[in-house]
């Protein structure tokens, strides 16, 4: 059951497409952000997911690393980031109609067997598991959404999706990568 909307925007690609990776939610690991694109390294178009992390010098995090980040099938590269942060970059583009669907805000577009995963993913957590059904299966949900934004419901019919699209300015990565510095010995 929905209890509120979100009211600040939230990362699409962590909703979306972060389910694909195959990681677990609930974890102690998780990523600090996810994004779509990167100034200068990436493009929407490259079909890419970026996940920063938080670089751990202990056993629990190299595991992970090496398992679930690293060791995972979208894995493409990975860019060590300034304030011990880290870069690892996925590669969706074996799920064209998925990065369409997404790219395009048109979530209710997404393959079946793709929203199932994604909602999956979200078991566990009424209130998001019910924002996510929401955006991805709106049919049931237009009628409360229309009463909590005093719209009518004819409106959220025709526009068809009740989750916004990807602000890509919010899903662009910025930071820049890490410069190792080499010392001269002659």
């Amino acid at each position: 059951m929905i209890k509120s909307l979100y009211t600040t925007y939230t990362q699409k690609s962590r909703m979306f497409l972060y389910p694909f990776l195959g990681i677990k939610r609930g974890i102690s690991v998780t990523p600090l952000e996810s994004y779509v694109s990167w100034t200068g390294m990436s493009e929407p178009e490259d079909k890419n997911l970026i996940c920063v992390y938080t670089l751990k010098d202990n056993e629990e995090f190299k595991l992970f690393e090496r398992t679930k980040l690293l060791g995972n099938s979208k894995f493409s590269s990975f860019y060590e980031l300034p304030d011990n942060k880290g870069a690892y970059v996925f590669t969706f583009e074996d799920e064209p109609k998925l990065w369409s669907s997404f790219m395009r805000g048109k979530y209710t577009e997404m393959p079946k067997d793709k929203k199932d995963l994604i909602l999956k993913f979200f078991e566990g957590n009424t209130q998001n598991h019910s924002l996510i059904d929401s955006y991805l299966n709106p049919d049931r949900y237009y009628q409360f959404y229309a009463d909590e934004l005093g719209v009518p419901v004819e409106v959220l019919k025709e526009v068809g999706q009740l989750c916004e699209t990807p602000n890509m300015e919010k899903e662009k990565l910025t930071s820049d990568v890490k410069q190792i510095q080499f010392l001269d010995y002659i």
